[in-house]
């Protein structure tokens, strides 16, 4: 990857994106400099950071997405097949805290990531008023426990404005001082309430209130 970053100079924005729980599960081994340790969060935001730097020190502007919140259940097989049945797919959502404590480590990553690097989450649109959706719209948003589908795709992307999201992020970070000469290029961004945030706190990844400025199904 960096070999082809390094021909390709015109390349201004690099996005990164990753589930991060396959570095995170128990007995987990990771190779350091060092040799082979046991995984942790520490460790994996760590890698993930001399990542960033480098891309940064090499003049491309990187921007992670974070993985769609999950609480361990294949919530696209969930909603195949209420609609199967004709049942309503509202089940297949999950609670804020089941999520908070599914991702606990995936979040403790992300928000080490965010003290320096810019963070776009989707849980501000897609969790509100304690549980977090699979469906947006009448569309379905997961393929699987961990990824969005093709069509979950497209409809957030159109309806969020993925480029011009990932854009800003890169470019101006997610502080309250975006896009003041010499801000800090970090934090936390909530693309559905253009929200921006700074924290070690994996909670801040959620939204603080449950209204939003993109319009929602009911």
């Amino acid at each position: 990857m960096q070999r082809f970053l390094l021909a390709h100079r015109s390349i201004r924005y690099v996005v990164l994106s990753s589930p991060l729980n396959q570095y995170l599960a128990e007995k987990t081994m990771l190779l350091e400099g060092r040799g082979a340790v046991q995984s942790d969060a520490w460790i994996v935001a760590d890698s993930f950071r001399a990542s960033l730097a480098w891309l940064r020190s090499n003049g491309f502007r990187p921007v992670v997405i974070a993985p769609p919140p999950q609480d361990g259940r294949d919530s696209g097989l969930c909603v195949a097949r209420a609609r199967l049945l004709g049942a309503s797919a509202e089940g297949c959502g999950a609670s804020f805290e089941t999520v908070r404590m599914h991702d606990r480590d995936v979040l403790t990553v992300l928000a080490g990531i965010a003290r320096d690097y810019p963070v776009v989450s989707f849980n501000g649109y897609l969790c509100d008023d304690g549980r977090c959706r699979t469906e947006d719209k009448g569309v379905a948003i997961f393929e699987d426990h961990g990824h969005f589908s093709d069509e979950g795709s497209r409809h957030l992307g159109t309806t969020l404005e993925f480029y011009q999201v990932f854009a800003s992020a890169a470019e101006y970070g997610c502080t309250a001082e975006r896009g003041r000469l010499g801000a800090p290029i970090r934090g936390i961004c909530n693309p559905a309430e253009d929200t921006i945030m700074v924290s070690a706190s994996a909670n801040d990844v959620f939204p603080a209130r449950s209204r939003t400025g993109v319009e929602r199904a009911q």
